[in-house]
């Protein structure tokens, strides 16, 4: 095969792939500034600077926390990198052109980000303020993005590496915070400690994604540790107890509402922590939190929007209930009441 046109194949598979979720954004921040001159709700500084940073911020975070998700772990939910690990293209090659392709598009963003800024910026917007508070936001969203594709290598289901990813994008800013607090005696600027320890995170990441991603492309899994072997053998254990015990048959509504919600278990737990966590922010934090809660409450709605089928569709789950005679309506309202819950 020539090398050449396989890459240049693959560029074109990976930016048709994320080229919805490149329109969809800069969409739904038109929308949302659309709303902003109807509803007249830039009357009021705050409301306007909230609405601004949440714009101009939340594009490019957005993409950088779904991009790894979308390129990598939906392609191992449909088994297609089994594919692409089978073509004479060498590992990296496919690692290379994923993560160019993630980069492209965060560039985009952020220079779509920029010309809003210059159109939209006003008497009554001091966007000096937000450049002092937010200059870290692009080097924060390159480590957001290189995390995300290191955790979609290692996680089987998208959404996991998505919930997983939210988390980890506060660690700089955690040890950023340990270190001004506890390590360094004398006074830093903040926000240059956090560019620091920025850096060093997207090195780590970027390592991680280059590493993980090789070992799943890999022709043979990699041999698990000792401690996973044990966690398999545990959990082997514990269903052959639980199917040992003797249990009441229970309905079929509520036994498909219950196999749903602990086959979902993680992702309903995180999402429901995720909206805690915006709530308790939009209530005691400053202004300058109100995007970042405003954007983990959109986050968390989204993927309990998200986690409805997508559960069901990992490994095929849904023939297994297709088989049993399960009604296509009972299905759907099963898998309703949990994130609506």
């Amino acid at each position: 095969m020539n090398d050449s046109l396989a890459v240049r194949r693959l560029w074109w598979k990976e930016l048709r792939q994320m080229t919805p979720l490149l329109l969809m954004l800069p969409a739904i921040a038109a929308g949302l500034q659309l709303l902003n001159w109807a509803n007249n709700l830039d009357t009021s500084v705050h409301a306007f600077q909230t609405m601004q940073a949440s714009l101009v911020f939340g594009m490019p975070v957005l993409f950088a926390c779904g991009i790894g998700a979308m390129l990598v772990g939906y392609e191992k939910e449909l088994r297609t990198i089994a594919w692409l690990s089978s073509l004479p293209i060498p590992a990296r090659r496919i690692i290379g052109v994923k993560l160019g392709a993630g980069l492209a598009g965060l560039l985009v963003l952020w220079v779509l980000s920029g010309i809003y800024v210059v159109f939209a910026q006003g008497p009554r917007w001091s966007f000096g303020e937000w450049v002092d508070e937010g200059w870290t936001f692009p080097t924060h969203s390159l480590y957001v993005l290189l995390a995300g594709f290191a955790l979609a290598w290692r996680s089987r289901s998208a959404l996991v590496a998505l919930l997983i990813v939210v988390p980890v994008a506060f660690v700089p800013h955690i040890v950023a915070f340990g270190i001004d607090r506890w390590v360094i005696p004398f006074e830093v600027p903040f926000q240059a400690l956090l560019f620091g320890c920025q850096i060093v995170a997207i090195a780590v990441a970027g390592w991680l994604a280059v590493r993980w991603g090789r070992i799943a492309l890999s022709a043979e899994p990699p041999s698990r540790p000792g401690w996973q072997s044990w966690l398999v053998d545990r959990d082997v254990e514990r269903a052959r107890l639980q199917i040992a015990r003797v249990r009441p048959v229970r309905p079929p509504m509520s036994a498909a509402v219950w196999q749903f919600a602990a086959q979902s278990r993680a992702v309903l737990i995180g999402c429901g922590a995720m909206l805690a966590v915006a709530a308790l922010m939009a209530i005691f934090a400053h202004r300058f939190a109100d995007p970042l809660a405003w954007l983990l409450g959109f986050l968390a709605s989204s993927w309990l929007g998200v986690v409805v089928f997508q559960s069901d569709g990992t490994g095929d789950r849904i023939r297994f209930l297709a088989d049993r005679g399960l009604s296509p309506s009972m299905i759907w309202w099963s898998r309703q009441l949990a994130p609506a819950g």
